[in-house]
């Protein structure tokens, strides 16, 4: 699962790519200052050129796109709970910067894990997973593996 972001606006509109099945994402950047946090109103849209400089760096130092760096430096100015990317490289600098994340995989897991989906039902979305993603066959069969055992 990749989500892109729109060209010219950093991290402001996240688009599901064709695999994905959501409505896009208006977010705006909150511009920081040392005493309180106030939203950037009226800039929606606009760079800030702390956050571009990170954007560019990530995308230099861990060969990531613009959407991925992007969403990382979003959920870093956002301090996010959880980050979705299935980029390997992305994960690899989530892993370095402390950004917790999760992946596709991981989401269908858990959504059979609380009972949200059927073993049917969850290894069919698994399916599509495989056939559209790049996964490491070792981590399709740990899903496979943890969506079975939940019978």
């Amino acid at each position: 699962m990749r989500a892109e972001a729109s060209r010219g606006s950093a991290g402001s509109v996240l688009r599901p790519n064709n695999h994905m099945h959501c409505r896009p994402v208006r977010v705006s950047i909150i511009r920081r200052s040392q005493k309180k946090r106030t939203p950037n109103t009226g800039d929606e849209g606009r760079e800030i050129p702390a956050a571009t400089g990170l954007v560019t760096k990530l995308q230099g130092d861990f060969g990531l796109g613009r959407g991925e760096a992007e969403a990382i430096v979003l959920a870093l100015a956002e301090k996010a709970q959880v980050l979705g990317i299935d980029d390997k490289n992305g994960i690899n600098a989530c892993k370095l910067l402390g950004v917790a994340f999760t992946t596709a995989v991981g989401v269908l897991v858990r959504m059979r894990e609380k009972g949200f989906l059927t073993v049917g039902e969850a290894l069919v979305k698994l399916a599509t997973l495989e056939k559209h993603g790049r996964y490491k066959p070792s981590i399709l069969e740990d899903a496979r593996r943890k969506i079975g055992d939940k019978l």
